[in-house]
């Protein structure tokens, strides 16, 4: 039951961090390109959130998860879980990379 819970624990706490990073370690300017700056930071948020997250599943997988469950044939392990919410994550960033190709103000039709 604790591990959903954790999962988004560490979600919000690493959230916080990449809005941190995201609003006072880049220097934003008002112009002609500062929509392309705005993807750009959009961009190494969703990057950075992917990167900070993927040990904290690990982190919540050691923790909050027995070493194994399952009846009968099926085993689920710790590990197992890590890959399949991992997965998850990093599909969930190239879906975002793709989205942002194909919707993205910075990227024209040929």
């Amino acid at each position: 039951m604790y591990f959903p819970v954790a999962i988004t624990a560490f979600g919000i706490v690493v959230c916080l961090v990449t809005s941190y990073l995201a609003t006072n370690c880049t220097n934003l300017t008002w112009g002609d390109d500062s929509l392309s700056q705005i993807e750009g930071v959009l961009k190494k948020q969703l990057i950075v959130s992917t990167i900070l997250m993927t040990p904290a599943i690990y982190i919540a997988c050691a923790l909050f998860l027995p070493s194994q469950w399952g009846t009968g044939d099926f085993k689920a392990t710790r590990f197992s879980a890590f890959i399949a919410v991992a997965s998850g994550l990093w599909g969930g960033l190239a879906i975002g990379y793709i989205t942002e190709y194909y919707t993205s103000y910075a990227y024209s039709p040929t």
